[in-house]
């Protein structure tokens, strides 16, 4: 089974080579690891079965225009993301694997969105 869950893009503070103040940075890591808790909730009331785990993630990253962020920036700009989600399943992030990050170009909707395959146990 595959759940779907759409984030808006991360903000650039939270790009690896982007300098700002700590405190704003703390506080947009926050905001990205409860965005992504609160979505995963809601995507785990489609979930039926009692007993399952998160076995990928693919991202597909839309941006704005056809400048798109490298690969890497996506997927280290996630990491915020990926502790929320870890954080709703109760399951350590280090369990999951990864897909290959997509990039496209949405001018009307720019936006993270992550498929997470889950595996059903019982």
């Amino acid at each position: 089974m595959t759940l779907t869950i759409n984030l808006p893009l991360p903000d650039r503070g939270l790009l690896p080579n982007t300098v700002c103040h700590w405190a704003k940075k703390a506080r947009l890591k926050k905001t990205a690891r409860e965005e992504a808790k609160r979505a995963m909730f809601t995507a785990m009331q489609k979930i039926e079965a009692e007993v399952w785990t998160v076995k990928k993630c693919t991202l597909h990253a839309y941006f704005k225009t056809k400048r798109h962020w490298d690969t890497n920036a996506v997927n280290s700009s996630f990491k915020h993301y990926e502790d929320g989600i870890a954080d709703a399943v109760r399951q350590d992030d280090n369990t999951f694997r990864y897909g290959e990050t997509e990039r496209y170009t949405d001018t009307k909707n720019p936006r993270l969105e992550i498929l997470i395959e889950i595996e059903i146990l019982v």
